[in-house]
């Protein structure tokens, strides 16, 4: 099971808006890596997923923060257009269909948005 880190405040994120992260986290050997992830707001709903698409591993948001399609409805892969299922992160459409997306534990407390991960460094570790 991981430990609970508060990521932002729920009103940072606009409902049906996402905003990503850059956190880092220690890897098995011990070291110091980048960990980039996303938050998508759904009214008290949020949803965390590494940045990371599964067809490459290339960052989904195509600019800053942009992780919705048109629709607002579906995440998409900006470099490749594929199109997942935003509380599952399962890709339906494009060159990775039927992979998901890497989803990290989330919830709303105390109006805080936190995560359920182990290894993150945290700003008084680095």
């Amino acid at each position: 099971m991981g430990t609970g880190f508060v990521i932002c405040r729920v009103d940072d994120i606009p409902s049906r808006q996402g905003r990503g992260f850059l956190l880092a986290r220690r890897g098995a050997d011990g070291n110091e890596q980048p960990w980039p992830i996303f938050i998508i707001r759904w009214g008290r709903h949020v949803f965390a997923y590494e940045n990371a698409c599964p067809h490459q591993g290339t960052r989904l948001d195509w600019e800053k923060d942009q992780f919705l399609d048109s629709s607002g409805e579906r995440l998409i892969c900006g470099k490749h257009g594929a199109l997942f299922e935003l509380d599952t992160g399962r890709c339906y459409e494009g060159p990775c269909q039927g992979a998901m997306l890497a989803r990290i534990p989330a919830n709303i407390e105390d109006g805080d948005i936190c995560i359920l991960a182990d290894g993150i460094v945290e700003a008084d570790d680095a």
